[in-house]
């Protein structure tokens, strides 16, 4: 970069003293300028990142020992979802409390609503 004759002119006018004053004060200026425009920034994006990296690192441990206590449940047999019809569970699980189901009627924002009898109950209100 070529600088205009007149700057050049003045520049080489001043003591040798001032020169330098002036170019170690180019050279400070320059270097606050990068600091905060370039290094601060790539700073703090580094920081975040790594926060971020962190909170995704638990996740994944979290997800992967879900999944093995899931596969040895697979394994073992157990099963944590119950099979058959939502009827029958709702049946099933009336019996072991004493009650008998007479109707299932679904309600208006997905409930169901079963009518029973029992030691306990004329009515049993569902909401799946």
């Amino acid at each position: 970069m070529k600088l205009p004759e007149s700057v050049t002119q003045s520049l080489y006018a001043r003591p040798l003293r001032e020169q330098a004053l002036l170019a170690v004060g180019g050279l400070a200026i320059a270097i606050l300028v990068t600091w905060v425009a370039i290094i601060k920034p790539v700073n703090g994006m580094r920081d975040k990142a790594e926060r971020q990296l962190e909170a995704t690192r638990l996740v994944f441990a979290e997800v992967d020992q879900l999944a093995s206590r899931l596969e040895a449940e697979r394994k073992g047999g157990k099963s944590s979802r119950p099979s058959g019809s939502m009827t029958e569970l709702i049946d099933n699980s009336l019996r072991k409390h004493g009650l008998t189901i007479r109707g299932i009627q679904p309600g208006q924002q997905g409930e169901m609503c079963a009518a029973g009898s029992g030691a306990h109950a004329s009515g049993v209100a569902l909401v799946a």
